[in-house]
């Protein structure tokens, strides 16, 4: 989590597996009545130290403003036309632990499938690359497995290009 405190007396809380949030500041957590640990007061015992138990409680200092969605980390997509609609859908796995989610993305334009093949495993990375930095469009899609990468090239078909340049039996870290 990346934590932003503003003067304005809010906070912005960007999370890594889960939605981002914008909490704005109630208090400062001064009731006397509010239980305290500190590294100072643990009990060391025979077995080291005695752990620290609390109970989770809502927010007292803090109230949520506002929260964007966030489908980080995306953990696999697949794209289906499960309800019969004019364009297919994004169905995501999102986020870990107990903030997994599954979402399901509809595009504001239609989505268009240009190839469909079976890939030999579950890639580590995708990139795509221009042939020249002036190019507008990208031409290439690097495919990045564990022990390989396959390099497709992209105009009115999409196929597998051998003479790439990028070595096929190593794994691509950047393109």
């Amino acid at each position: 989590v990346s934590v932003c405190v503003l003067k304005t007396g809010f906070l912005f809380a960007a999370s890594e597996f889960g939605n981002h949030a914008l909490y704005q500041f109630q208090g400062i957590g001064d009731d006397d009545d509010d239980v305290e640990s500190s590294s100072a007061t643990l009990v060391e015992t025979e077995e080291g130290y005695q752990p620290v138990f609390f109970d989770p409680r809502p927010l007292r200092n803090l109230a949520l403003i506002d929260e964007v969605e966030s489908l980080c980390p995306v953990m696999d997509v697949q794209c289906h036309n499960l309800l019969g609609e004019e364009t297919p859908q994004l169905y995501t796995l999102c986020g870990a632990g107990t903030r997994s989610t599954l979402r399901v993305l509809r595009q504001g334009v239609a989505l268009s499938e240009m190839a469909v093949s079976p890939l030999p495993g579950n890639p580590d990375a995708v990139f795509t690359v221009r042939r020249s930095s002036g190019d507008a469009f990208d031409a290439y899609i690097v495919v990045s497995f564990t022990n390989a990468t396959l390099v497709l090239s992209i105009g009115d078909t999409v196929e597998e290009v051998s003479d790439s340049g990028f070595l096929g039996t190593t794994p691509t870290l950047s393109a």
